[in-house]
């Protein structure tokens, strides 16, 4: 276990043991840019904010995410709701943020994207009465920030910079011609933020949540197939399941945009490995093919 995932761990259990949670062992179910910890045997699932601190100061992405989770699972959306069995959050220890969930274990099923789309709708429908307080277009502007901290810190090619320039400003003018209304939404709605549990299928990580078209909700559903050409079959379904309100057009440019996001995180977390040359090299490779794809397309 590296220094940063040891001290995230540490972080969860110091607080749930402040609060009075009561357990005899700390499972890591994840390490990723968050780190995830099960209290067994309890069914509280701990979120610390490891890499996402770095750019989310204050617990801001976790207050944002306690807060619509609750909002929803109070609605009975197909959701994790933020535990109830203590204080969810957010909390703060050793300079790292973290909040308190429901631990849903995963079934054997696997994800039916036309059933995860329809329940996104339905998460989508109840957060159009949402009135608190989001960043217009949030995640997009985050990643633009991520990328000018990068360059302000000499991290990235005067060539790399240049290509996420050039699909930045593409993306900036699709976003304008569209005008698409805005709304609450996910932010992150991949498949790995959605399961299937003993109580359903639920729908999970609310942190990217931001003012923005349901449009890109589809296009993070989207992103395996068109860019990476995995699980095909899940587009048509994913459409099918969330209706005929989407506009079709808007969905490559969100596409890039959506990967051009993950993109930037992936950039900021590569700087943790000893490869990171290796690894920012393989992401600009991508960024390239969607600009020479454009520029086929122009």
């Amino acid at each position: 276990m590296d220094e940063l995932t040891q001290r995230a761990v540490n972080a969860a259990r110091a607080v749930a043991t402040r609060l009075g949670l009561r357990f005899t062992d700390t499972v890591l179910v994840n390490a990723g840019i968050n780190v995830l910890v099960r209290f067994s045997p309890t069914n509280v699932l701990c979120r610390i904010a490891t890499t996402t601190g770095l750019v989310r100061l204050g617990g801001v992405g976790f207050k944002r995410e306690v807060e619509i989770a609750r909002f929803l699972a109070a609605r009975g959306l197909p959701v994790i709701g933020p535990s109830a069995a203590l204080d969810a959050g957010p909390h703060e220890h050793d300079g790292l943020w973290l909040s308190f969930w429901d631990y849903l274990p995963a079934t054997d099923e696997p994800i039916d994207a036309q059933a995860a789309a329809k329940a996104l709708r339905s998460c989508h429908e109840a957060l159009s009465d949402y009135t608190g307080t989001l960043v217009p277009w949030g995640a997009w502007e985050e990643a633009r920030q991520i990328r000018t901290d990068l360059v302000d810190q000499g991290l990235l090619a005067s060539a790399d910079i240049d290509v996420l320039a050039e699909l930045t400003a593409y993306v900036d003018a699709k976003i304008a011609e569209y005008a698409l209304p805005l709304q609450a939404i996910h932010g992150d709605a991949h498949y790995e933020n959605v399961m299937f549990t003993a109580q359903g299928l639920r729908w999970f990580d609310w942190e990217d949540c931001f003012l923005g078209p349901r449009e890109w909700d589809i296009a993070c559903m989207l992103r395996q197939s068109r860019v990476f050409d995995l699980h095909a079959h899940r587009a048509p379904q994913a459409m099918a399941g969330y209706g005929e309100e989407i506009r079709h057009e808007t969905l490559d440019a969100l596409v890039l945009a959506r990967d051009l996001q993950a993109v930037s995180w992936g950039l900021l977390h590569a700087q943790q490995y000893d490869d990171a040359a290796e690894r920012i090299a393989s992401r600009m490779a991508r960024m390239r093919q969607h600009l020479d794809r454009i520029g086929q397309a122009a």
